[in-house]
């Protein structure tokens, strides 16, 4: 009885996984290095951040573990902050009333051999806790009048003012402006 009992399981284990391998499909092209961020945080489950996804005709609203790739906008209304973790490990806490859109995360720079992440305060006031892991990055927050690199281990908040103006203080490690 023990014999067929093992046997039993064995089989429907071989042959599922057998199985699932002739389903699987990748979703891009197998070996392309792929990076995202998630929605890691929500301070308000009444208040969700919204995502505009590019090429999407209207926002979606963001649960813990949305995820969030380049091109993506992610929006805080008066009522909620939201922190996006990146895949490098960098963390960007968006307060109330912030837009802030993903153009690149690891995209591959022209002129080094560093990758580049570039987000782009859109209106209101982000904290970023930079981090990187396992690659070299170029990590910006950019504004209409400036950009922000930080380098590894830096912590700070950047506003973009009413008028346009970028405040930027850093409490943490060491930025260029």
């Amino acid at each position: 009885t023990g014999v067929i009992f093992v046997s039993v399981v064995l089989f429907f284990a071989l042959s599922s996984s057998a199985f699932s391998s002739s389903q699987y499909r990748y979703a891009v092209k197998q070996g392309l290095e792929v990076y995202f961020g998630h929605i890691s945080y929500i301070d308000n489950e009444k208040s969700q951040p919204i995502v505009y996804k590019e090429g999407q005709i209207g926002p979606e609203y963001a649960v813990l573990n949305f995820p969030v790739a380049p091109g993506n906008t992610v929006r805080t209304d008066s009522d909620g902050r939201c922190e996006v973790q990146f895949d490098t490990g960098a963390i960007l806490r968006l307060e109330e009333n912030t837009q802030v859109r993903i153009e690149t995360i690891l995209a591959q720079t022209l002129s080094s051999r560093n990758k580049l992440t570039n987000l782009i305060l859109e209106k209101g006031q982000v904290y970023v806790m930079y981090k990187s892991y396992m690659i070299q990055e170029l990590f910006q927050i950019m504004t209409p009048n400036a950009a922000l690199n930080m380098d590894q281990n830096s912590v700070a908040v950047v506003n973009l003012n009413e008028d346009g103006s970028t405040d930027i203080k850093v409490l943490q490690g060491r930025t260029f402006v």
